[in-house]
């Protein structure tokens, strides 16, 4: 049977000094326990500090939305300042407060209602022509004030 081929006896003989043994490799495997409770601490820190990154986030962002709201007013408000600062630049360079201002604070005076105008002839002879000149309220002022110029400039050059 099987078992006749199985030697029971000892071999109380040293093996030979020169014969070695095969040699078997142990290899240690080391196991690091992690306990339940380290696990649960390290994840609540990693919690915790995730909130606080979240919390941090929102409160830049509500502070950023603040600051815009704040920003917008102040634009709105410069914007209002630069329009009553345009009314005013406006109405002080329009000619009829220029013409007021002239005739109040400077002590100008308007030209007479008669210009004379000199006129040569087909005979060369100068003659001095009185004509009444009549200023409305529109758009001949403007008209009668270059003519008034030219005059002047001419009666100025001779």
């Amino acid at each position: 049977m099987v078992q006749t081929g199985y030697q029971y006896a000892n071999n109380w003989e040293a093996p030979a000094p020169h014969q070695e043994l095969p040699r078997v490799k142990r290899v240690k495997k080391t196991y690091r326990k992690v306990s339940k409770g380290k696990l649960l601490v390290k994840l609540g820190m990693a919690a915790f500090v995730y909130g606080l990154v979240l919390v941090f986030l929102c409160l830049k962002a509500s502070t950023l939305g603040y600051q815009i709201v704040q920003l917008e007013s102040d634009i709105h408000h410069l914007e209002s300042s630069n329009q009553r600062l345009q009314y005013e630049i406006e109405k002080q360079v329009s000619l009829d407060y220029v013409e007021q201002y002239a005739v109040t604070k400077l002590g100008m005076y308007k030209p007479e209602q008669n210009i004379k105008v000199a006129k040569n002839d087909a005979s060369g002879s100068t003659a001095a022509v009185s004509a009444p000149v009549t200023v409305s309220a529109n758009g001949d002022k403007t008209l009668h004030k270059i003519y008034a110029s030219l005059v002047q400039l001419a009666e100025h050059s001779h």
